[in-house]
């Protein structure tokens, strides 16, 4: 399942002789393969315009999700991504950018900024998808036990072939020795 890892790192700039703000925070996400979802928190408390333009994007500047006039733009979307992410509706009005990522895998495993269209607020999310180890299931365990019987019964015909033989040797070795205790006695 899903655990948001604690760690956020925060920088603030001021407004220093007409230079903008700029607030930068990072979250650590971790969330295991084979989770359904995860989340991306993104949150402002900066009142956002109707054609405000929300922007995730990858470390490699692809474009993971783009919220834009109301409503989700999936032709801008990168394919890796496409059908895999949503935004809650009613974000303007909420504040709630967060990004929710269907079926992460360990190529999820990134590095995701949300930005505003105007980039002086942005979130990220540094996200590290944990592959699991993959137990033993049921088809593992039935060949396992095939595998075990089949063993077991080559081992228990070569047991029988090797009696035989034994068998057939000293029947073999029993009736050399009569006929030469015939012959001697003769």
């Amino acid at each position: 399942m899903e655990s948001a890892v604690q760690t956020t790192t925060d920088l603030q700039w001021r407004v220093l002789h007409g230079i903008i703000a700029v607030n930068v925070s990072v979250i650590n996400s971790e969330v295991d393969s084979g989770a359904e979802s995860v989340q991306l928190p993104c949150k402002t408390t900066v009142r956002l315009p109707e054609d405000a333009k929300v922007e995730w994007k990858d470390r490699g500047h692809s474009k993971v999700h783009v919220y834009q006039k109301g409503s989700d733009q999936p032709e801008e979307q990168d394919s890796d991504y496409r059908g895999r992410t949503e935004m809650k509706r009613n974000l303007l009005k909420t504040g709630d950018l967060s990004l929710t990522l269907k079926y992460p895998t360990d190529r999820d495993s990134n590095t995701y900024t949300c930005t505003d269209g105007d980039t002086l607020r942005m979130k990220t999310v540094e996200l590290k998808v944990k592959i699991q180890k993959r137990g033993l299931c049921v088809c593992d365990w039935l060949v396992a036990c095939l595998w075990l019987a089949v063993c077991l019964w080559l081992v228990a015909c070569l047991c029988l072939f090797a009696c035989l033989w034994l068998a057939v040797c000293l029947w073999l070795a029993a009736c050399l020795c009569l006929t030469v205790l015939c012959l001697l006695c003769r």
